[in-house]
């Protein structure tokens, strides 16, 4: 779900920025239904806490229909399980 666009800088040579479409890292969708979900990962130290504020503020620039469903999917550290927090 990234999009690499070539950055243009007077005087330097062109280098790449990622960013993700959407806010999300991965799109799932489920074949018997019309349900669509973006996933936002988080991994490490960043899988910290409890609300992902940055997430959410990526997820708000857009609007989605109702079928679409925001998910952050945060790993911590020696967990042994995910944690799925639904937007």
């Amino acid at each position: 779900m990234e999009v690499l666009k070539s950055v243009y800088a007077p005087g330097r040579e062109p280098f790449f920025v990622k960013r993700d479409q959407w806010g999300a890292d991965l799109i799932a969708c489920r074949a018997a239904s019309d349900e669509l979900a973006l996933i936002q990962t988080k991994g490490g130290e960043a899988a910290r806490g409890g609300t992902f504020p940055a997430a959410r503020r990526k997820f708000a620039k857009f609007t989605f229909p109702s079928f679409v469903q925001r998910w952050v999917v945060a790993w911590a550290p020696r967990a042994r399980e995910p944690r799925i927090v639904l937007y």
